[in-house]
């Protein structure tokens, strides 16, 4: 976040929900995924007046692989209309080691011995 006085700009991550299963193109397997906004946004006393940069990301909650959509599939997604996921929509960005785990609670990547998220606090199931 950066502030010069009363206004400022900001990078968002929303998790906006869960998806129906897909096949995830890293695991291979037919798993859930958690449909998630990236954006950047100015805003003015902390009302957003314009966001740029939007892109869309979809989680494998089983691999924690994460994967850009295109923007028209993840605005359809966001809408609840019927958009059906390939594996050719899926742009792998992050694909998590063996010594790496995300927290459920804030997504944050840690080291996987850790018991607790050095993010967050919560502990890591």
């Amino acid at each position: 976040m950066f502030f010069i006085g009363i206004f400022g700009v900001e990078t968002k991550n929303v998790e906006l929900k869960p998806l129906p299963a897909t096949m995830c193109k890293h695991c291979r397997g037919t798993e859930k995924f958690t449909l998630f906004k990236h954006y950047h946004q100015f805003h003015f006393f902390f009302i957003p007046l314009w966001k740029w940069r939007l892109e869309y990301y979809i989680v494998c909650d089983t691999c924690q692989t994460i994967a850009k959509i295109p923007l028209e599939k993840g605005r359809a997604l966001e809408a609840d209309e019927k958009m059906e996921l390939t594996l050719w929509d899926q742009e792998i960005v992050y694909t998590p080691s063996e010594n790496k785990r995300r927290c459920h609670h804030c997504h944050e990547v840690v080291d996987a011995t850790y018991q607790y998220c050095p993010h967050c606090g919560n502990h890591l199931a």
